[in-house]
């Protein structure tokens, strides 16, 4: 009976356990806030997709992804049309990370909203950076063509 009884409590106790933990914690803000707190707002095309891989001996840990994109318009920043701008993020979603960007294919379009540290420019799913497909996109742009 007792053996019975630890059974069905440890077998509550792992049904009361979330079903992920997610490090990564935002306050969703509107659109104008968003773009006042990056330091840069542009769109560019992706042109290459580096994916940073942190591994020691056989344990994986938070690496980065690194997209080059070419910037094709600037909406905000110290930036030109036709640079070429590598954005870097986390390759965990637990860290904020884009994890899509590590499957990127050069050519797509993107709504970029990133943030500058140090040398390295950086975005995550904490702001707006999207596809330029993706739902939402084409209310940015039309919130980009109002700011002229």
């Amino acid at each position: 009976m007792t053996k019975a009884i630890v059974i069905l409590l440890g077998a509550l106790a792992l049904c009361a356990l979330p079903e992920s933990a997610n490090a990564c914690s935002y306050i969703s803000i509107s659109r104008s806030a968003e773009f006042q707190a990056r330091a840069a707002v542009f769109i560019g095309e992706v042109t290459a997709v580096k994916h940073n891989i942190n591994q020691i001996g056989g344990v994986r840990g938070p690496g980065t992804i690194e997209v080059t994109f070419k910037v094709t318009r600037v909406v905000k920043g110290e930036i030109k049309v036709n640079d070429s701008i590598v954005v870097r993020t986390s390759d965990q979603e637990s860290a904020c990370g884009i994890t899509v960007w590590a499957q990127e294919s050069p050519g797509s379009k993107w709504f970029v909203y990133a943030d500058r540290r140090e040398s390295t420019w950086e975005a995550g799913i904490y702001s707006r950076t999207k596809r330029g497909d993706s739902e939402g996109a084409a209310d940015d742009l039309k919130y980009f063509d109002s700011l002229k």
